[in-house]
């Protein structure tokens, strides 16, 4: 027989009959909780932060983000930045991600081809002398009037 940890008194199958201390086990259930079977809900494995709120991660096919990079390279960056929001607005997190570098790569792009242009104009500039633009300006101006 062991003692109560609380009182002292010898407890007799388990129980304190001064204090009314009762052990029990780890797998014993006490009052009137039954135990009943329990589901799995989602089985499905959880990638990139886990549930979504939808239950299931959908990850970007490595064929679209090929796609949208190749759209905001070779045809618009304007296009590629709506490409890129509307990916951000999606719940799932693997399309947020790549909407964020997509919409990095198209800003990029666009601070590249704004910086090439003015150079490109520049040159333009210094190898034809200024006198011979504005004076062919001029002439297409008075052309068109």
């Amino acid at each position: 027989m062991a003692n109560c940890p609380f009182c002292g008194e010898k407890m007799r199958d388990g129980v304190c009959g001064s204090c009314g201390y009762r052990e029990y086990r780890n797998d014993e259930i006490l009052g009137e909780a039954v135990e009943k079977e329990s589901k799995v809900i989602y089985d499905e494995p959880q990638t990139n932060g886990g549930y979504n709120g939808y239950g299931v991660n959908k990850e970007l096919g490595i064929l679209w983000k090929v796609i949208f990079v190749l759209i905001s390279i070779f045809f618009s960056q304007v296009i590629g930045i709506i490409c890129a929001v509307v990916l951000m607005t999606r719940p799932y997190p693997s399309y947020r991600s790549f909407g964020k570098k997509l919409l990095i790569l198209n800003i990029v792009l666009l601070v590249i081809t704004f910086i090439l242009g003015l150079v490109i104009g520049m040159l333009n500039i210094a190898a034809i002398g200024s006198h011979r633009i504005i004076e062919h300006g001029f002439s297409v101006f008075s052309i068109l009037m």
